[in-house]
């Protein structure tokens, strides 16, 4: 009987914690933002691309990476094409749309943005 217990239990358990740890692009994309926004260039650059976070790292080394922790958005739409997402958001109900892309590598997605 506790044999049988703790084979349910434990896939049971791992099924739940799982399922409750959402990876989908906007929770990346949400991590992402906030980091930027905090200064925490380094764990952002994590969250990227190679070469996405090269050009973050680049530009934190200028200094042309603001830092605004009272930083505050609403995502609006998140939308997933295969491997790829796209994410909207809005700093404030008035401000322009905003997009961030994502790629989803080895399982996980990553920002993915071209310089301009």
């Amino acid at each position: 009987m506790i044999t049988v217990f703790k084979n349910l239990l434990i896939p049971l358990s791992l099924i739940i914690l799982l399922s409750g740890c959402s990876n989908g692009p906007s929770d990346t994309a949400k991590e992402f933002l906030g980091d930027m926004a905090s200064g925490k260039v380094s764990k952002a650059s994590q969250l990227a691309t190679e070469d996405t976070a090269k050009l973050i790292l680049m530009a934190s080394s200028f200094g042309k990476i603001p830092v605004d922790p009272d930083f505050n958005y609403q995502l609006i739409n998140e939308k997933i094409d295969g491997n790829r997402a796209i994410v909207t958001y809005k700093s404030n109900p008035k401000a322009k749309v905003k997009i961030l892309h994502l790629v989803k590598l080895d399982g996980t997605w990553k920002v993915h943005e071209n310089k301009h």
